[in-house]
């Protein structure tokens, strides 16, 4: 019975060890749960050049502008929250992250926040997680997720095409400088086309997420609630202006054009005709009285008159010409009637 006695007596202390123990490995786990991963991209001491290798010559440690929402504000400098994690590893979501560095008096391209996602300055409501992308001391690798199958019908028309943008010195499309990360939030395939206009002429029409916001069909819809199609409009951003969202190209407004054969046109010229003949015969009488020469009424009325006379006969020849007018004679002829 002495042999047996002791069973009893032993099954509190290993319920209680077992408890103790189940209590230690849940704490851990969870407290590793809790804290938030953020990949590096290079490690202490290295930094990415602009060819996307960790070369030697960074600092040895540093940290990233992290802004919390709950401050209103940026942490100090050189600090980072505490549940933060750091790892090194590069993005594996996609095959080619786009690097987004940081440019010397330049606002930064991106900041953290306390949950560990990455906020584009150029688009702050698409937050990217931090399996997405990895920062370093010079910028950041960032995967932007495109959530589209290669038949996927639903697209948006990029009017440069990858790796391009337009300049409005050439007036046509040049490379783009540097890959610009505002086209990777767009949750839509990108292809290269312009509108389909009858003209091959465009205009800016506004600017994305400023004056139209890309809907889930690839339509734009404007502040007016008006929806534009997608055939009928390109995104790009310009050459000369980078610090600028992404424009808007969309076809002319449509002028409803003149009736060949409208007696208006006709009639319009022929009386402003009728009215320069008798304005000249107006200014031919009155230079032929030498007597009034001195009189000031004279004076301003032969002004009026010869004023009256030269803008009938110019807008007379922009009702005949129509389109065929074009060029620097349309101009001056245009500033002459002003």
């Amino acid at each position: 019975m002495s042999e047996f006695s002791c069973v009893p007596n032993m099954w509190p202390c290993g319920v209680s060890c077992i408890a103790v123990v189940v209590l230690l490995v849940t704490s851990a786990r969870s407290a590793v749960l809790a804290q938030h991963l953020i990949y590096k991209c290079c490690q202490d001491g290295y930094y990415l050049n602009n060819k996307e290798e960790c070369v030697k010559g960074g600092p040895l440690q540093w940290a990233p502008a992290v802004y919390s929402p709950s401050i209103k504000g940026f942490l100090h400098p050189g600090t980072v929250p505490p549940d933060w994690h750091y790892q090194l590893s590069r993005p594996k979501q996609c095959a080619r992250p786009t690097f987004a560095y940081y440019e010397p008096n330049v606002y930064p391209p991106f900041v953290l926040v306390p949950n560990g996602s990455l906020i584009l300055t150029s688009e702050v409501s698409v937050p990217i997680p931090p399996e997405n992308y990895c920062i370093d001391y010079s910028g950041a690798l960032i995967c932007f997720e495109q959530n589209f199958t290669e038949n996927d019908s639903i697209t948006v028309q990029k009017c440069c095409g990858i790796g391009g943008e337009y300049s409005e010195v050439k007036e046509s499309c040049s490379p783009a400088e540097k890959d610009h990360p505002d086209f990777k939030t767009i949750q839509l395939k990108t292809v290269e086309r312009f509108p389909d206009c009858s003209e091959p002429n465009y205009v800016i029409g506004g600017k994305l997420n400023t004056t139209h916001w890309l809907q889930e069909d690839g339509t734009l819809k404007d502040t007016g609630g008006r929806l534009l199609p997608k055939t009928q409009y390109c995104l790009e951003k310009i050459l000369e202006y980078p610090e600028q969202p992404i424009h808007i190209f969309t076809c002319p407004p449509r002028v409803k054009p003149r009736h060949a054969h409208d007696i208006r046109f006709t009639l319009y010229p022929m009386g402003l005709f009728l009215s320069v003949f008798f304005l000249a015969v107006t200014l031919i009488a009155s230079c032929l009285l030498p007597s009034t020469y001195h009189v000031l009424h004279w004076r301003c009325q032969t002004n009026h008159v010869a004023c009256l006379l030269i803008g009938d006969l110019l807008l007379a020849v922009t009702q005949l010409s129509s389109d065929a007018l074009q060029g620097p004679a349309c101009i001056g002829i245009g500033m002459f009637i002003k």
